[in-house]
């Protein structure tokens, strides 16, 4: 990733993935919040057998606490 396809992004989701990744360092060193190795209950089974969200599933991404993230479906209309 670099801050060209970074630019207009608000934050990343991963479905893996640690603090000390790539991912999680190019995000820190270009100030963009990252949660990672969410785990969805709700969507699409893929292949590899993760549950992702259903495609145009807008999601909320709450990094108020800066030691764990949330992501959050995003109220309807928003």
């Amino acid at each position: 990733m670099t801050t060209e396809l970074a630019s207009g992004i608000a934050g990343l989701i991963t479905l893996q993935g640690a603090p000390e990744s790539h991912l999680g360092i190019l995000s820190r060193e270009i100030g963009i919040p990252c949660v990672m190795s969410v785990a969805f209950t709700e969507g699409v089974q893929t292949d590899r057998g993760e549950t992702i969200p259903a495609d145009g599933t807008k999601l909320r991404l709450d990094v108020r606490d800066a030691s764990k993230g949330h992501v959050l479906a995003a109220p309807h209309g928003a």
